[in-house]
């Protein structure tokens, strides 16, 4: 019997998108599933929605949690996961028939921790901006976790959105992994606990996803207060987690999140609110007395194709 896979989906207020989501994952070509629902407190009859696939399709659970935010709603998914490869699926989102099929025949077949893949985006919407996830996959091969950093690091293509990757469960529970939750940006620290871990990443070149691109998500609604703040803690921790070793590679990607990131948001937007931020000062402040902002020029320096 092939292993479980458990799909982890926190929905909050989407009820135009979700049963479209839902439908993607019962669906695929791979039916051994565990789908997790994890309403985060909807008031839009998403938890209706969900429900509907429950009461049809005993592999689908739908557990409703007060409104947490999106990290909260992820914990509470991987703590109810048994599968062996586990996945985070946005509820606006949808994979390809052949999407847990692909990642774990990859797994399996060079048994990988994580699986990564190309991506397309589509909207109803005309948006501006680019939204571009797709890496250049061309040919399906493993790294080690420095060596595919490396690689995203040389082609400036790193991209923290947990929807990125598929992971075995088992590698998440070793490390204890688990969300920040009570602010955006979340994906980003994930991301780069989890890169900093050993690890073999298959590339996959397939498309597998399509990112659904919405004006009013949270990450492309405007700027606000709270948004800076949160680019200020997640930079913090950031910076505390590398401070260890703050002549690393690394600090190649983590040099725009240490310093430009939360300064971006107040000369895109010129908010004067949000320019005279105290948690911005502070912030500031905080990056002038580390170690590892000082050694970021000559980091920069570093050669990625030294590393193997």
């Amino acid at each position: 019997m092939r292993p479980l896979v458990s799909i982890i989906i926190p929905v909050f207020n989407n009820f135009e998108d979700l049963a479209e989501c839902i439908n993607s994952v019962i669906v695929q070509t791979y039916p051994e599933l565990q789908v997790l629902v994890i309403d985060d407190g909807s008031t839009d009859g998403s938890d209706a929605i969900a429900r509907s696939f429950e009461a049809v399709d005993p592999r689908v659970t739908v557990i409703r949690i007060e409104n947490s935010g999106v990290g909260a709603a992820r914990n509470v998914g991987l703590n109810r996961a048994v599968g062996k490869y586990t996945y985070f699926l946005d509820s606006d989102d949808i994979i390809v028939p052949d999407f847990v099929d692909t990642c774990v025949n990859n797994s399996e077949r060079f048994d990988a921790e994580i699986v990564t893949f190309n991506v397309k985006k589509f909207s109803r919407e005309n948006i501006s901006g680019q939204f571009t996830y797709d890496r250049g996959l061309e040919v399906s091969e493993c790294l080690t976790s420095t060596a595919f950093f490396c690689r995203v690091v040389q082609t400036e293509s790193f991209s923290p959105p947990v929807w990125l990757y598929f992971y075995n469960t088992q590698f998440l529970k070793i490390h204890k992994m688990s969300f920040d939750e009570g602010h955006v940006y979340e994906d980003v620290l994930w991301t780069l606990k989890i890169l900093n871990k050993e690890a073999k990443i298959c590339l996959e070149p397939k498309v597998l996803v399509a990112h659904r691109i919405r004006s009013t998500s949270i990450m492309n609604s405007c700027v606000t207060l709270d948004k800076v703040r949160s680019s200020v803690i997640v930079s913090k921790r950031i910076a505390s987690l590398y401070d260890s070793d703050y002549n690393s590679y690394h600090h190649l990607v983590l040099f725009r999140w240490l310093v430009t990131q939360p300064i971006e948001l107040i000369f895109n937007y010129r908010s004067l609110k949000i320019f005279f931020a105290r948690c911005l000062w502070e912030y500031l402040f905080f990056l002038i007395l580390r170690p590892s902002f000082w050694s970021l020029s000559i980091v920069r320096r570093i050669k990625c194709s030294s590393i193997n």
